[in-house]
């Protein structure tokens, strides 16, 4: 991870938080130079009611003490359901595949900006 220009990041919540072992992961890289000031995003697929609001906070905490260079402008919420996945795990819905490609954008941009 320390050779990468910039991390993007995917999880789920898992019992109102990050899941257990990815929060671990995580907290090894503080202090570190795995994650250092690369810039950061995270794309946050949850279709529930919450929309996953506590892992994305606790993602931002975590990341924060890390310190990561959050680029607010690619973290974005992109509801995924299962009728947006064809058989072969591809997501079919336009409007998420724009705005993951517009996530990548944003996140290649600043990669840019701070190379």
């Amino acid at each position: 991870m320390d050779r990468a220009a910039a991390l993007l990041i995917c999880t789920p919540e898992y019992a109102g938080a990050l899941p257990g072992s990815f929060k671990n992961l995580l907290d090894w890289t503080v202090g570190g130079i795995e994650i250092g000031d690369k810039p950061t995003a995270w794309i946050n697929v949850s279709a529930n009611a919450t929309n996953a609001a506590n892992a994305h906070a606790l993602l931002r905490l975590v990341l924060n003490y890390t310190g990561a260079a959050i680029a607010e402008e690619a973290c974005v919420h992109l509801p995924v359901t299962p009728t947006m996945i064809d058989e072969n795990g591809i997501i079919t819905d336009l409007a998420v595949r724009e705005g993951i490609a517009g996530a990548l954008a944003a996140l290649s941009q600043r990669v840019l900006v701070t190379g």
